[in-house]
């Protein structure tokens, strides 16, 4: 294992409250006991000092063989030195001032906060219930495939020039000669709105959805410059089938459990803290 990982300090005390969490505090642990020639308070309240099986799995885990015993005293020393450091750096306060810090203990507070593990797997029933309640999210939107010919506006006479084409259109003939090159395709194939509007722009999505079908339109701005268009299919928007997609229902049902338990948590420490819940969901 990367020995730089290992050193990061988020990293190391995973690993000790793993070892603590599976000895259970047992063996050689103790109340850690500090000098007071730093100043430091010569008790160090509440910490429990992992045992030599703890820290000989810590070392195990960063080195991949079991520590000798210089090694094992070294990272009792190591230990110490560490946690020491870390209260006296809470004493003075300095996760207040670390914006690092301060995202992480919020993160870890907020993950606590949520439950997750303590929710339990949604039912048939209740991703049947989440579903229609909240049916629109799911929907497939109208999706539309058409065709188009394309006039810049670098040109001259462009709209005169779009309508010469449409009618060589209506009439069978070739506008090989009349519309200019586009960056994008020809044709598009079931796009939805927000791809049509992500390409052409507001205008052209929103004159397009009014098309009739199979007639070239009369000319149609966008963001580039003129088209006509030729509107070939229209497709309604539909509901899936919701056991295709059980595992989006079960995760969007779960998030929204998750977010209740948050939020009632937050109101309730606001509230303890002479703060009033907060005012939108």
């Amino acid at each position: 294992m990367n020995r730089r990982v290992v050193r990061d300090p988020f990293v190391w005390f995973a690993l000790l409250g793993v070892a603590l969490f599976v000895g259970g505090g047992r063996g050689a642990g103790g109340r850690v006991d500090t000098s007071d020639s730093s100043g430091l308070p010569r008790e160090l309240p509440g910490v429990l000092a992992p045992g030599d099986a703890e820290l000989a799995t810590l070392y195990s885990a960063r080195e991949g063989r079991p520590p000798g015993t210089a090694e094992l005293a070294g990272e009792r020393d190591d230990w110490l030195d560490e946690e020491v450091l870390f209260q006296q750096a809470i004493q003075l306060e300095l996760h207040r001032d670390d914006i690092v810090v301060r995202r992480r203990l919020v993160q870890r507070l907020t993950f606590l906060l949520q439950g997750a593990s303590g929710i339990e797997e949604a039912t048939a029933e209740d991703l049947r219930a989440w579903f229609l309640e909240h049916r629109d999210r799911y929907r497939t939107p109208a999706r539309y495939s058409f065709s188009h010919r394309f006039f810049s506006t670098d040109h001259s006479a462009t709209r005169k020039r779009a309508e010469q084409a449409r009618a060589l259109l209506l009439s069978g003939a070739s506008v090989a000669a009349l519309d200019d090159p586009f960056f994008g395709a020809e044709s598009y194939a079931a796009a939805d709105v927000r791809e049509i509007t992500g390409i052409f722009g507001d205008t052209f999505a929103a004159r397009l959805q009014k098309l009739p079908l199979g007639q070239w339109s009369t000319p149609i701005s966008s963001s580039y410059g003129l088209h006509i268009v030729l509107l070939d299919r229209v497709e309604p928007p539909s509901d899936p089938d919701p056991a295709a997609i059980r595992d989006r229902l079960a995760a969007d049902w779960r998030d929204e459990r998750q977010r209740v338990r948050l939020r009632s948590a937050l109101d309730q420490l606001r509230v303890a803290r002479g703060l009033p819940p907060r005012s939108a969901p």
